[in-house]
């Protein structure tokens, strides 16, 4: 690897790191939302589960 090719490189890396870093800050709080959804979600499925089949 050339000395340029290297600068390049470190370069790119940089720029994409710097791009993917506010994505990430977005996605975190989607996750934690949809933790908490799941978690909400969670005892509904295991009542449905646990109601007698007759009903």
């Amino acid at each position: 690897m050339r000395c340029e090719d290297c600068l390049f490189y470190s370069l790119e890396t940089r720029v994409i790191s710097s791009l993917t870093e506010p994505f990430v800050s977005l996605t975190k709080p989607y996750s934690s939302l949809t933790k908490s959804y799941s978690s909400l979600t969670k005892p509904y499925s295991t009542l449905k589960r646990s109601k007698p089949s007759c009903l």
